[in-house]
């Protein structure tokens, strides 16, 4: 099954980049998650997310090529994410 028919890994795929995100004290808006989803298909696997994992999760996002159009979402941090 395509990663695109498979929302739980699509969910996971994302996931682990917030995740990651915050565990090393980074914001984790949306356009930091396309950023990274982005490298990772340009650069190849990053950890455990493969090119075909990100792309899938990029398809399901709606893949924009100009992140700049996106609308301004708050940044999530490790500091917020403790406070909840």
């Amino acid at each position: 099954m395509p990663y695109t028919q498979n929302p739980d890994m699509v969910a996971m795929t994302i996931g682990r980049i917030v995740l990651d995100r915050l565990n090393q004290g980074k914001t984790a808006s949306i356009e930091d998650i396309l950023s990274d989803l982005q490298n990772i298909v340009s650069l190849g696997q990053k950890g455990r997310i493969s090119e075909q994992m990100a792309k899938g999760a990029l398809a399901v996002m709606g893949r924009p090529d100009n992140l700049s159009t996106l609308p301004s979402m708050p940044r999530l941090t490790a500091n917020k994410l403790a406070a909840r």
